[in-house]
């Protein structure tokens, strides 16, 4: 038996609850004057470029350019379009994903994301440690999505390389886009 009520016009609500299982109070609907709903308006859980996309479900969770391939695909993007698009939605990804803090703090944090260590004291050190590491922004921008995915260290400059022919180069703009990124960066 469910927990229910009649009202005096025959409505009736219907709780779905066993009522040995709660102690309800239920009110005939003719006591009730207004019934408020709220919304939540939570935060989105992935940046604004991907939903301009309703027929597209994107997996926050996934890696970008896998992403980014399948909703470049579906839509049957020029190269052209591609890249401008990628721009576009890296930017989107750097911007959702990004840390509000700046100076030391920050660049500590880079380094922790990157693996580093410990904290070095100092921007300059920060850099200078940041120098030695060979990271894909790809690999980043992963990790930022999806911390369950290690930003991949490379060995050699060489290796990097290697991996940017796969990957494709990470648009330079983005990078500076978050000025500590761009600590990352390396000429090609």
């Amino acid at each position: 038996m469910s927990a229910g009520t009649d009202d005096s016009m025959g409505g009736s609500i219907d709780l779905g609850v066993p009522e040995e299982e709660h102690d309800w109070t239920i009110l005939p609907m003719s006591k009730i004057d207004t019934v408020t709903v709220q919304r939540f308006n939570a935060a989105p859980k992935t940046n604004a470029f991907w939903l301009q996309f309703p027929g597209f479900a994107t997996n926050p969770a996934a890696r970008f350019l896998h992403e980014f391939e399948s909703l470049a695909s579906r839509m049957a993007w020029s190269k052209k379009e591609r890249h401008k698009k990628l721009a576009e939605a890296l930017a989107g990804e750097i911007d959702f994903h990004g840390d509000k803090s700046s100076g030391l703090v920050r660049w500590q944090r880079l380094c922790r994301e990157v693996g580093v260590g410990s904290d070095p004291e100092s921007i300059t050190k920060c850099k200078k440690v940041l120098e030695a590491h060979f990271v894909n922004l790809y690999s980043l921008v992963d990790h930022r999505r999806n911390p369950e995915f290690p930003v991949v260290h490379f060995t050699s400059f060489k290796e990097l390389r290697q991996d940017i022919h796969r990957t494709g180069t990470f648009p330079r703009q983005c990078a500076k886009r978050d000025r500590y990124m761009s600590g990352l960066l390396r000429r090609m």
